[in-house]
């Protein structure tokens, strides 16, 4: 058993990875390969889409009627925590991802900040930015 494109395409999505130049992310690549060779990973994984899915779905409908009227019976307002909660359990699905995939996660999916950059790319993790040759 082994993932389909679609759960590929998923897994980097929410990881934060792009879907293309996928031979500059080799390791997410090849950790994806070898759980989607283990069905009992490959399930978990699963169901971790399965509610990050749901949840997107979630923050979706309550951003768009966040500070609206909820109940008409009580006039009950939402919370603007609702959001950032809803986004707070999606961040620890993506963590759990993170952890089976041993690989870090590269752009917040329910944040708004976008892709930032590949980790390899940064200064930091450059030849002449590692050591202080002055």
């Amino acid at each position: 058993m082994a993932f389909t494109d679609a759960q590929k395409a998923k897994i980097r999505r929410y990881l934060g990875y792009p879907d293309v130049f996928r031979y500059a992310n080799t390791r997410l690549e090849s950790a994806i390969e070898v759980i989607g060779g283990r069905a009992e990973v490959q399930t978990l994984v699963e169901a971790d889409l399965t509610a990050l899915d749901a949840i997107d779905a979630k923050l979706s409908s309550a951003a768009s009627s966040q500070g609206g009227i909820k109940r008409v019976d009580d006039i009950e307002f939402y919370q603007g925590q609702v959001v950032s909660q809803i986004q707070s359990d999606g961040r620890r699905i993506v963590g759990r991802l993170s952890i089976t995939f041993g690989v870090p996660i590269e752009g917040d999916y329910f944040g708004s900040g976008g892709y930032l950059g590949d980790g390899w790319s940064r200064k930091q993790t450059q030849y002449g930015g590692m050591f202080n040759l002055g």
